[in-house]
Order: structure tokens, then C-alpha cells, then sequence
């Protein structure tokens, strides 16, 4: 009898603690970097576009995406070559090691400047009157971009 109670409160705990952590699973909230971006209705709502200027807005979104996606391809290929001459010994390497670190940062320095013009054609697109909303849109992006920590205040328990 003594047994038997003590696996019934057993199997209980035990429920307790995967039902709390599927909880944990399924409400945490994302970490930093991971954040669901904004659906059209809010993006539209928030930076007031209309049906036509959010199809620009879209369009210089895809424009930005392909020079991102192919800038990251070259400075993947850049980086390939450059940890590949890592491995390798050689005198003459140093100096094209050195040139591809270069060209890494030229690929780096492309991709801020695409998203700059980005930012840009999206100020243009936004109303005179919804220029504040333009900056938070802009500060959010760049949180994101960054992996910055959203400004909610300090964490409860690592008091950052």
C-alpha cells in the first residue's frame, strides 16, 4: 500500500514538471535575433502605407535582400579561401590572406551601405507626418540586425 502511494505521487510530479516544461517550451519568449518580423497589416499600419507604396516598400525589400544574399555568398567564398590558407603553409600566402581580409571588409562595408540606401527608400516612401514612426521602425530593424537585447528594462534574475 506504502508503494503504491508513493508511485501514484511520483507519477504525479512527474506530470507536474512535463507539463511545466512544455509550458516553458511553448511561451518563452524568442531570443534575441530570432524575433517574428512584422506582418504587412503592422508594417502598413505602423509606418502609414498605403497598398500601393507598401508594394514599393516590398519590392525595394526584395532588392535588398538579393544584394544581401549575394554579398554574403562572395564574402562566404572570401572567408572559404582565407581559412583554407589558414591550413596551409606557404611564404607567398600572408599577403593574400591579407587581401582577402580586405575584400571581406569591402563585402562587410556593401552590405551596411545597401541597407543604408534601404533605410533611405524607405524614409522616402513614409509621410512627412509618420517620420518618428520611420526612426522606431529603423531603431527595431537595427536592434535586430545587431542581436541587441530589446530595451524592456533589466531581467529579473541576471539584473542586466
Amino acid at each position: 500500500m506504502k508503494s503504491l502511494t508513493f508511485f501514484k505521487w511520483a507519477a504525479g510530479l512527474l506530470l507536474i514538471l512535463n507539463l511545466g516544461l512544455l509550458a516553458f517550451m511553448f511561451f518563452r519568449p524568442l531570443p534575441p535575433g530570432h524575433a517574428k518580423p512584422m506582418s504587412k497589416k503592422e508594417i502598413q499600419k505602423h509606418l502609414n502605407l498605403t497598398e500601393g507604396t507598401f508594394n514599393k516598400f516590398h519590392a525595394s525589400v526584395q532588392v535588398h535582400r538579393g544584394k544581401m544574399e549575394a554579398a554574403n555568398a562572395q564574402q562566404k567564398e572570401y572567408l572559404k579561401q582565407y581559412f583554407d590558407g589558414a591550413l596551409k603553409e606557404g611564404e607567398g600566402e600572408f599577403t593574400e590572406r591579407d587581401s582577402l581580409l580586405t575584400l571581406i571588409g569591402k563585402m562587410e562595408a556593401e552590405k551596411v551601405k545597401a541597407t543604408e540606401e534601404h533605410f533611405n527608400n524607405v524614409g522616402d516612401l513614409v509621410g512627412d507626418n509618420y517620420q518618428e514612426e520611420y526612426r522606431e521602425f529603423v531603431e527595431k530593424t537595427v536592434e535586430r540586425l545587431l542581436l541587441l537585447p530589446e530595451k524592456r528594462g533589466k531581467h529579473p534574475r541576471s539584473g542586466k
